[in-house]
């Protein structure tokens, strides 16, 4: 995480060097007669994130903040404390309101641990993105809906 956190450091002082910049240069103008006549200040350029429409994308970091859908797959962005299996919850969570679909807790527990463990477990950097196939998560929501009563009662225990 530290580098990721150096990364954003080093992006925000650019970005804040850029403005200084600009700003020292457009401040204001004098004559000799007149007193100073302040530059409005120009709305930044909207940012070219790559990928058209409304996608919850944060700009400053190019993470998606919200499930996204990208063709055959959910786009989901690490954010603080979050790890493989909070990023699989958000991607189930989507892909379900998408399609009209809902899971007792005990279900969505199995589904999110499916996704997970087909996934992998290593440790996500603060930002980083992973993409979930709406292949995977239905095949996990199938499996949820097929789970028998000793395994709900087990799994009561973790919601």
């Amino acid at each position: 995480i530290g580098t990721a956190y150096s990364h954003v450091a080093r992006l925000l002082a650019a970005s804040q060097d850029s403005n200084q910049t600009t700003d020292s240069s457009s401040q204001s103008t004098t004559t000799p007669d007149s007193a100073p006549t302040p530059t409005p200040p120009q709305p930044a350029p909207e940012p070219d994130i790559g990928v058209g429409g409304d996608n919850y994308i944060d700009a400053d970091f190019g993470q998606y903040t919200e499930p996204t859908q990208v063709g055959d797959d959910v786009l989901v962005s690490a954010q603080a404390g979050e790890g493989i299996t909070h990023l699989a919850r958000k991607s189930l969570m989507y892909w379900m309101e998408r399609n009209g679909e809902s899971l007792s807790d005990e279900q969505r527990v199995y589904a999110e641990d499916y996704i997970q463990n087909y996934t992998g477990t290593q440790w996500l950097e603060l930002g980083e993105t992973l993409s979930f196939d709406n292949n995977l998560i239905e095949e996990a929501f199938n499996a949820a809906q097929n789970l028998v009563d000793w395994q709900i009662d087990n799994l009561s225990q973790y919601t």
